[in-house]
């Protein structure tokens, strides 16, 4: 979502209403108001696709690119750091609130392992380079639990803006001084210039949307070509022919291209098929841009334009007005309560509720915040003055911010130092405050302990509790027999001169039982290496297409792992050889049994491990919620029925006629006595829905040390 202002010039008294500026373009309001609400029905309900903020976007840039370039025509060169300031006046104060407000909230609805990545997101936000923070997170903008929703996540749109508002005044004003220096004229500069930006962005976009484009969803080059079409339009819709039906015609095809392609979803985003509604919206800005009437013969073709008459209803002119507030209120109420609630989608008359009170909410900000410091005339009377605008509402977010950042850290360094470091939580006295699995050998009544479970919301917070060992593989003898996937999830424990290879391969379920296998071989000269890839299914390249849905990616790596396993043959192979539901007992991995016979006919040796259970909530935030706070937790945090995850024999029984194949299970020692807790012998089992935590996993090691013996006879 993004907004400047109300598409006007000049500021004109209005005793009927807000000021208004001469030039004011009502249907400018309206087509933003028809932008929000597919916005809001994007994000209720999932309908069509996220377009809104794209045409946003483009209004923007067409309204800002405008208005620089006729300046500069009049012979009157904006000045820069006045343009910086009197953008960003208007933008930070509701952004500052609607951050500290969110964050409020989060403190008091969200567990605190999510706080340490909201409050970044917060400041993120704030200095307008939050989308960069998102995609160095690898966030999903699609992703539907409610577990991993960002109530700031919208605001990548705002950072964006923020950050080409910084260059395109830059840009076009440095041009400007060129242009008047060596009498050029402004507005083919300008073209070039744009022109230039829309190719290259637009080229790169879908060069590097591929194979996934969420991974450049937040990527700022993925959208200039958007801001740079705005601004082309902008600067030649002047010549677009001087005939009324044409206008007309142009504008209404505009209208009726972007409503349909707001209610029916266009394949992956960002994408090839963006240009079409991006085109509908120039569309709509060209046939409705004003002409001078010296070149129409001092007619007005914008009269008789329907576009025009639809856009300026009053009532989507007042919506549109609100649109800025809206957009950034409108999120956080819905996020929050889809996670407070642990639902992944709104029903109809949910979402009619939340949408209301977002409108209200919104309709407060604009009426007692945003207009009256808009049109505040002494913070428009001086270019100083707007920078004294600007540095406020910077400070007040800036200190807010990391006066909540602050706080987090205190709160969290306490809830630490009640749980004792979980940094060693292998060693013996880990063991002696947090047994974990080893409470399964001990007389549960007599077992008391003072600390606090592990592991912490701050170690959860901070990715302590994800696994992986020290070195890449770049140095490791065979990498250069990897492909580029393999390589890039490749990691080894650097051993020199190895009496035994052993490989774990597959998932990130296979990466968080790592501690507990590698523990149990720390003792011998052994080179323990792993070959993960999240998301990823070994042995789903001999899968056919219509039985397992998997991303081409994920093949390649797949059948990129098993030809280098085939090739090195490492002594002992480690992989998970089911796949829990979190609907249903679990059932045999797709793809191990066809992979595992080529391993078989190689004579390796593997050992298929039970995979942990899935839930359909996060546990960890469930069991923090429930007993988090309570030291000394035997068998405690959110309870859920066995029968439900596992199946009552472990589902690998065609696996078992291979002679390569033997079985380790270790569900005994995640659930007992007809549930699966969350807690267990003071440990956190799992740190979201699916992964054990680390510090559960190396709980699991001397038990999965003595079943490894047995499955293998040793």
């Amino acid at each position: 979502m993004t907004i400047t202002s109300r598409a006007n010039t000049t500021v004109a008294d209005n005793p009927a209403g807000p000021k208004r500026k001469t030039g004011f373009r009502p249907e400018i309001q309206g087509l933003r108001a028809i932008c929000m609400m597919q916005v809001l029905l994007y994000h209720a309900w999932h309908v069509g696709s996220p377009i809104g903020v794209d045409a946003f976007i483009m209004i923007s840039a067409y309204l800002l690119t405008g208005s620089l370039v006729r300046r500069i025509e009049k012979g009157q060169i904006p000045g820069l750091i006045d343009r910086w300031t009197q953008l960003f006046k208007r933008l930070l104060p509701p952004l500052v609130v609607t951050v500290m407000g969110t964050l409020g909230l989060v403190l008091v609805l969200l567990p605190p392992a999510r706080w340490p990545e909201l409050v970044e997101q917060g400041i993120a936000s704030v200095l307008y380079f939050q989308n960069w923070l998102l995609a160095a997170q690898s966030v999903d903008y699609y992703a539907v639990d409610p577990s991993h929703l960002s109530p700031l996540m919208h605001l990548w749109s705002m950072s964006m803006q923020g950050q080409v508002f910084l260059l395109w005044p830059l840009l076009i004003i440095g041009l400007g001084w060129l242009s008047k220096k060596y009498g050029w004229r402004i507005r083919p500069l300008v073209i070039t210039l744009m022109t230039l930006i829309t190719v290259a962005s637009f080229t790169w976009m879908m060069i590097y949307r591929n194979p996934r484009p969420t991974d450049i969803y937040f990527d700022t080059r993925s959208r200039l070509w958007e801001f740079a079409l705005g601004s082309l339009v902008a600067l030649l819709a002047i010549w677009l022919p001087k005939v009324a039906w044409v206008r007309n015609l142009v504008s209404v095809v505009g209208v009726g291209v972007l409503v349909l392609f707001a209610l029916v979803k266009i394949g992956a985003y960002p994408g090839p098929f963006a240009i079409l509604p991006m085109a509908a919206t120039a569309f709509i800005l060209a046939g409705t841009a004003p002409v001078p009437v010296t070149k129409t013969g001092k007619k007005d073709l914008r009269q008789g334009n329907p576009v025009i008459w639809f856009l300026s209803f009053k009532p989507l002119v007042r919506f549109g007005d609100v649109s800025y507030a809206l957009y950034l209120v409108h999120w956080p109420i819905i996020a929050l309560y889809l996670q407070v609630l642990g639902k992944e989608h709104l029903g109809i008359f949910e979402g009619l509720f939340l949408l209301t009170v977002s409108v209200g909410l919104a309709i407060l900000m604009t009426d007692l915040l945003d207009d009256p410091l808009r049109n505040w005339s002494w913070a428009n009377r001086k270019t100083v003055n707007k920078s004294i605008m600007v540095a406020v509402s910077l400070t007040v977010g800036l200190l807010g911010t990391f006066g909540i950042r602050h706080q987090v850290n205190s709160y969290l360094a306490q809830q630490a130092s009640a749980a004792g470091s979980s940094n060693d939580a292998a060693g013996e006295e880990a063991f002696k405050e947090h047994p974990g699995a080893h409470i399964f050998e001990m007389d549960l009544k007599d077992q008391k302990f003072s600390a606090l479970p592990i592991p912490t919301a701050g170690d959860v917070a901070d990715g302590k509790q994800w696994y992986g060992l020290d070195e890449g593989c770049a140095q490791m003898p065979g990498h250069e027999n990897m492909g580029a996937e393999v390589l890039k999830g490749c990691s080894w424990n650097k051993t020199q001169n190895p009496e035994k290879k052993v490989l774990l391969v597959g998932d990130s379920h296979m990466e968080q039982f790592a501690p507990a296998i590698v523990g149990a071989f720390e003792k011998d000269k052994t080179q323990m290496q792993l070959l993960l890839k999240g998301g990823c299914e070994y042995g789903a390249h001999l899968v056919p297409e219509d039985e397992l849905e998997a991303e081409p990616e994920c093949r390649q790596w797949s059948e990129e792992v098993h030809q280098w396993i085939k090739s090195q043959k490492p002594d002992l192979v480690f992989l998970i050889s089911t796949k829990s539901h979190p609907d249903g007992p679990d059932t045999e991995r797709p793809g191990v049994l066809p992979a595992l016979r080529e391993l078989d006919e190689e004579g390796l040796k593997v050992v298929g491990l039970r995979d942990n259970p899935r839930f359909a909530f996060n546990m960890y935030d469930c069991s923090s919620a429930r007993d988090g706070e309570q030291p000394g937790v035997t068998l405690g945090g959110c309870f859920y029925p066995v029968n439900k995850v596992y199946a009552p024999q472990m589902p690998d029984q065609k696996l078992r006629e291979l002679s390569a194949y033997h079985a380790v299970d270790l569900s005994d020692q995640i659930c007992a006595g007809g549930t699966c807790p969350g807690i267990v012998g003071n440990r956190f089992v799992y740190l979201d829905d699916n992964h054990l935590t680390v510090d559960y996993a190396l709980s699991l090691r001397k038990s999965f040390q003595q079943r490894l013996g047995q499955a293998l006879g040793e």
